[in-house]
């Protein structure tokens, strides 16, 4: 045979949706010079073949190629020579299930004369998802996110891992950049960073507490995962608020730094704690702690404006009521060095969530029981928005019978406020309402899961979407009818 394919495979111990590149070396063995074509000029190379190793089925992929792309003439390859090229696995072959693959290729040259690799064998591991949480990669944008969880589809003499993976919310989506951090336990609860408003970081730090010991990693798609470190941290049910924050990136070569907020309650005192911490990759420094009155809040989320404000919004049970309030992070830069109240409704918590927009104004929804005097509870959807210093409320009431269990629920909020949220009733069943409007059940597919259920929206402030965990497949992402994603825009 004139030409020898050989093939390799960077990484063949596979996550479901993982993604592998194979570096791919053509020999000219003969003594004439060879006509090759390579990708991306020519896509009719390689053709990939899968052999599935427990079900003995076979297939053969190719990358489609448009009616409207240009042919290119092939290359010459002399005698004796050797052309490296390669190719993204994903980029050909489908999400492979979890199971074992013989993969080897076939490659064209001469015109009509074919030769055929080596075979590399992979393994493609479950994915099961636990604790979900999201980050934006764009500050103060969400058409893309990333997600850290901890996976729980292993085999019995291994350890859960902390997973990474990239979510893009837009046509033509989906889910990529599946990558494992670290090993962790099931009841982990990891923490992802965000950029600044305006700045961009396609590197994150993620960061989870265990036995009162903060450990974190930085995870770099060309430098890869960093060593963990960690930092006692002596507090009893001490937990991050998300999410961490990332510097901008300067030089790619060097991991940035970035900084996160812990908190946890002092009892018998009236208050609790907020400390905050600097992260790099040389360790961890604490850089202040600042006492806050009230009990320790049922929710709270950073935030940190363009103008480099750094600032934690936060809910507290208060006086039978509910208080809103924000204040800094301890020893970072602020205008509003003390905490700061919003706003009180004489009302009962469920769920809430935020989001800052690309002009610094934060976006919040919160799911409550409204506790009207000598009538029923009324269920209301209230939305807030902060600008400057100066906010402004909506309530949504929501179509939901005062006595009706609420088991679970999610809160959407858009990049410019608009809000959506999920609902569990007691029979478990869950329906969403977008914008106040009727419940209406989930598909039959996922309307009783119980896997992690997430909202987001379509290009930051699209139609709401949903994150569905499955089974041992990672992540799925669902318009509300249940559909996938739709195709991409052809381009004109």
């Amino acid at each position: 045979m004139s030409l020898i394919v050989e093939l390799g495979i960077e990484k063949t111990d596979l996550l479901y949706k993982q993604n592998a590149y194979c570096p791919v070396v053509l020999k000219n063995m003969s003594n004439k010079p060879v006509a090759v074509s390579v990708p991306p000029l020519d896509l009719t190379n390689p053709v990939v073949h899968v052999l599935d190793v427990q079900s003995g089925e076979e297939d053969d992929f190719q990358q489609p190629v448009s009616p409207k792309a240009t042919s290119h003439s092939p290359g010459q390859l002399s005698p004796g020579d050797a052309l490296k090229t390669g190719f993204d696995l994903l980029g050909i072959v489908p999400n492979l299930e979890p199971g074992t693959y013989d993969i080897s290729i076939r490659w064209s040259y001469n015109g009509s004369m074919v030769a055929t690799s080596n075979t590399q064998r992979i393994k493609v591991h479950p994915c099961t998802a636990k604790n979900l949480q999201l980050a934006n990669a764009f500050g103060g944008h969400g058409d893309i996110k990333y997600g850290v969880w901890t996976n729980l589809a292993i085999d019995p003499n291994d350890k859960p891992k902390i997973i990474r993976c990239r979510f893009t919310l837009r046509k033509g989506g989906g889910i990529t950049e599946v990558m494992e951090v670290a090993e962790a336990s099931v009841t982990c609860k990891p923490m992802l960073s965000s950029p600044v408003v305006g700045k961009v970081v396609d590197s994150q730090w993620v960061s989870w507490i265990e036995q009162s010991t903060l450990h974190f990693i930085h995870v770099d798609e060309k430098l890869g995962v960093s060593e963990k470190q960690s930092l006692p941290v002596n507090f009893n049910a001490v937990e991050i608020i998300p999410p961490l924050y990332s510097s901008e990136v300067e030089d790619t070569s060097v991991r940035p730094s970035a900084g996160l907020v812990l908190q946890h309650a002092i009892p018998e005192t009236g208050q609790f704690r907020i400390d905050s911490v600097q992260l790099s990759p040389r360790g961890a420094k604490p850089l202040g702690h600042m006492l806050v009155p009230g009990d320790k809040p049922v929710w709270s989320m950073s935030h940190v404006r363009s103008s480099k404000q750094w600032l934690i919004s936060y809910l507290q049970v208060h006086q039978n009521g509910l208080l809103l309030s924000y204040c800094p992070w301890p020893g970072f830069p602020t205008n509003h060095p003390e905490p700061v109240n919003l706003a009180l409704w004489k009302s009962q918590f469920i769920r809430a969530n935020a989001s800052i927009d690309d002009q610094d104004v934060i976006h919040g929804g919160i799911l409550m029981w409204k506790l009207p005097k000598d009538k029923p509870r009324r269920l209301v959807l209230e939305s807030w928005t902060l600008k400057d210093d100066d906010i402004k409320t909506k309530e949504l009431p929501l179509d939901w019978r005062p006595n009706q269990m609420i088991k679970d629920a999610r809160v959407g909020v858009s990049d410019t406020g608009n809000l959506a949220v999920l609902i569990k009733d007691d029979e478990d069943t869950w329906s969403v309402s977008v914008g106040g409007s009727k419940f209406e059940p989930l598909p039959m597919s996922i309307q009783k899961s119980r896997q992690e259920l997430e909202l987001v929206f379509m290009e930051g402030d699209g139609a709401p979407l949903l994150i569905s965990g499955t089974l041992s497949r990672g992540f799925q992402i669902l318009q509300l009818d249940g559909s996938p994603l739709p195709p991409p825009v052809p381009k004109k």
